[in-house]
């Protein structure tokens, strides 16, 4: 028997974009570039029960939830099914308003590709971009230097639940990483 929940998704989730967000950050212009923006690299990553959490962290930071299910989940046999919902959060800095909106934007763009571009087939999960939020000054006498997108995702496991333990557990969502499941 076992079974797959939020802290296992967002585990799963980080390890993904780390290894995905430089590739696409270079992919998609923003790394050296004299053309755009250079990015740099993430600062901080962390796991948190709400994105704003790491607001103050050394930025750029990423901060990645899992709030609740997406959806019902759905039974097949001793196996149920379900998704749930997933936040990207990146806050960043630039050196001025239009700096910092513009990094905003672009960090967004480079997490949502990066998620998306290589399936997470290993892991047992599957990926489906589901919408984004900027929080974003509106005006420049109102400006600030720190800005913050959240990207979100759905979550698809196609067995999140085993009743009878016939299935086999990915080894990256294992909750004790030094266990390899065997068949």
């Amino acid at each position: 028997m076992f079974a797959i929940g939020g802290d296992d998704i967002v585990r799963a989730l980080e390890q993904h974009l780390r290894k995905q967000v430089p590739i696409a950050r270079d992919r998609l212009g923003y790394g050296d570039s004299v053309d755009r923006t250079d990015l740099g690299d993430i600062q901080t990553w962390q796991i948190v029960p709400t994105a704003e959490a790491i607001s103050a962290a050394k930025l750029p930071a990423v901060a990645i939830v899992s709030p609740r299910m997406g959806a019902t989940p759905e039974r097949s046999g001793n196996t149920y099914s379900g998704v749930w919902q997933a936040s990207v959060g990146i806050y960043t800095r630039g050196k001025d308003h239009e700096d910092t909106q513009t990094r905003v934007a672009a960090w967004a763009k480079v997490i949502r590709t990066a998620a998306v571009m290589v399936p997470m087939t290993a892991t047992g999960l599957s990926l489906r971009w589901a919408g984004e939020e900027y929080d974003l000054v509106p005006t420049k006498q109102d400006s600030r230097t720190i800005a913050g997108a959240e990207v979100m995702f759905d979550v698809i496991v196609d067995v999140a639940l085993d009743l009878n333990g016939s299935t086999t557990l990915p080894p990256l969502l294992s909750v004790h990483h030094d266990i390899i499941p065997t068949n």
